[in-house]
Parts: structure tokens; sequence; C-alpha cells
């Protein structure tokens, strides 16, 4: 299974004829957006068993709407 960005850049990768150069800096920027994705997908896991546990125990209603709206919408 692969992460959205994984696909988005392997569907760039595959679209553009084979002569194309990407820019200068292209595929390390991609790179460090995928790391930044994976440490993103971890926390929101470690996150989840920290919610699951507080709302357990507080019976508070967390759910991944309000986990999204609170981790990345400023």
């Amino acid at each position: 299974m692969k992460t959205p960005m994984q696909e988005l850049l392997e569907y760039i990768v595959n679209s553009v004829k084979p002569d194309y150069q990407f820019p200068v800096g292209f595929e390390p920027n991609f790179q460090t957006l995928l790391k930044k994705e994976r440490n993103a997908i971890k926390n929101a896991y470690a996150q989840g068993a920290n919610d699951v546990l507080e709302k357990i125990l507080n019976n508070d209603d967390i759910n991944a709407h309000k986990y999204f709206d609170r981790t990345y919408t400023k």
C-alpha cells in the first residue's frame, strides 16, 4: 500500500515525457516531504493510542475529524 504522497510522486514521474528534466531540487524536496509525511503518520498513530485511552478514561468524544482539525487546520 502506498501513501497518497507516494502515489502522487509516482504519477508525476511516470506522466512526464522521457526527455523532460525536472527542476533542480525537485526530487530532494519530494524526499523531504515523504519523510515529513512518514513522521506525520507515525505521530497520528501514536496520538490515536493516547486518544483512545483518554476517551476511555474521560468519556471524551475524540475522533479522526477532531484530530485532523486540531493538528492540521490552523
